[in-house]
Formats: C-alpha cells, sequence, structure tokens
C-alpha cells in the first residue's frame, strides 16, 4: 500500500458544490505536481466526467459488472497530474457495487499509483452508498452550500457520518453569504 490519501467528499443534498469543490481541489494538487485521481463514486447522478472532459464509460462499474481490466477505467484528463475514473454505466443496485469485499482491493491497488484519490460520494441524505464509502477513507471531508441545506438534517448527516468513520477532516462551506444576518466572524 503506497503513501497515498483516499478522500471522500459528501454532502448533505444534490446540487450542493461537492463535485465542483472535488475538481476544483483535485486541479490545484496535480499542478502542484500530486498524481490526482478522481474517482466518480455517485453513481445516480455521476458529473465528474463532463466536468474533466472525459467520457462517462466505460468507469467504475465496468470494473466489476464487466470485469475491465483496471488500467483500461483510469483515464487521463488536459490536466497533467490529474486522471479520472468515472462511474460508468449506472448499474441496477449501487449500493450492492460498493460493498462488495473487492471494493477494498481496488482502492488498494489505486493507492499504488496515486498521491491522492479524491472520491465524489452521492449526498448522504439521498442514499446510503455515502456511509458505506466513507469505511474505505482514510479521510472525509462534508461540502454544504450555506443557508441551502436545513442545520438539523446538516447535523444528522455529519452524526451518521462519524458513526461509521472517524477520520471526519472537515466540513467544507461554499457560496457563503457574509452579509446575512447571523453571521460572525
Amino acid at each position: 500500500q503506497g503513501d497515498s490519501l483516499h478522500v471522500d467528499f459528501t454532502g448533505t443534498a444534490p446540487q450542493e458544490g461537492k463535485t465542483s469543490t472535488i475538481v476544483n481541489l483535485a486541479k490545484l494538487l496535480a499542478a502542484s505536481g500530486e498524481k490526482t485521481l478522481v474517482m466518480d463514486l455517485d453513481l445516480r447522478r455521476a458529473q465528474v466526467h463532463r466536468r474533466l472532459g472525459v467520457p462517462k464509460e466505460p468507469g467504475f462499474s465496468d470494473y466489476f459488472i464487466k470485469r475491465e481490466e483496471l488500467d483500461r477505467l483510469v483515464q487521463p484528463t488536459k490536466s497533467p497530474n490529474l486522471f479520472v475514473l468515472t462511474a460508468g454505466a449506472l448499474p441496477p443496485n449501487p449500493p450492492a457495487l460498493i460493498a462488495r469485499k473487492q471494493m477494498g482491493d481496488l482502492l488498494d491497488r489505486l493507492r499504488r499509483h496515486f498521491d491522492w484519490i479524491l472520491v465524489d460520494s452521492p449526498p448522504l441524505a439521498s442514499v446510503t452508498d455515502a456511509l458505506l464509502l466513507a469505511r474505505y477513507c482514510d479521510l472525509a471531508v462534508y461540502v454544504v452550500q450555506h443557508i441551502k441545506i436545513d442545520k438539523k438534517a446538516i447535523k444528522r448527516s455529519i452524526l451518521a457520518l462519524q458513526k461509521v468513520t472517524p477520520n471526519l477532516l472537515g466540513v467544507v462551506i461554499i457560496a457563503l453569504d457574509i452579509k446575512t444576518r447571523g453571521y460572525y466572524y
């Protein structure tokens, strides 16, 4: 196993900016010389392929369903040092795919080749996939769009995430409106 870090990014609900956060961070890491892989494991709402300008298929689901070779699935992007493993075709049962015991082996194989593995997970309020994925991570990051999501839902989601991984790195708050009432320095 290499010295790479596997970081899982999740949030509360769709369209909070999680994918944009991952892609921007991945580009910064790659630009600094770090060999970086973005994995799109938001299998139902895959967006990473569009953001990085690569085909959606073949991808992650093809590794398990069609038994495709991993080397064929990891795609380079236009940015040096930045690679992507897209979601691939929507599988019939995404949680079952993620829960396979071979998932750990897949990540171990990827760790040997990358400094950073950033995983775009589905939102916690939508499906169980994100909690399954968090078990495999070194770190988890929770992305929240300011004022968009109910604070109680955020708290429930963070508590659920902390139950499956003790390695919650923190929360990224995006689209912060410092002019709103209740904002304090």
